[in-house]
């Protein structure tokens, strides 16, 4: 099987290290979703074109937003945070 490759940047570890691994592994489950098995139903959404080639993921109030590198599976979560202060 196919595996994802995620990489963190720095202020979405920040955000992580405050919170449990459960987001993390949550996280990853839906990005695997997304990318390997192909399931339609992960809240995945391109942004507007001013935010140059990023996605955002939304899971319960908090949004990830990432970077898919040229289309592989290597994913670069760039921000997590509530729905609130993502996009300031």
């Amino acid at each position: 099987m196919k595996k994802l490759d995620i990489v963190y940047k720095k202020e979405a570890l920040k955000f992580l290290f405050k919170n449990d691994r459960f987001l993390q592994n949550k996280i990853e489950e839906k990005l695997n979703d997304y990318y390997i098995l192909w399931k339609t139903n992960t809240d995945i959404k391109e942004l507007s074109p001013k935010w140059n080639d990023l996605y955002r993921l939304r899971l319960w109030n908090l949004r990830i937003i990432f970077s898919n590198i040229n289309n592989t599976l290597t994913i670069i979560i760039l921000k997590i945070g509530s729905r609130w202060d993502i996009y300031k």
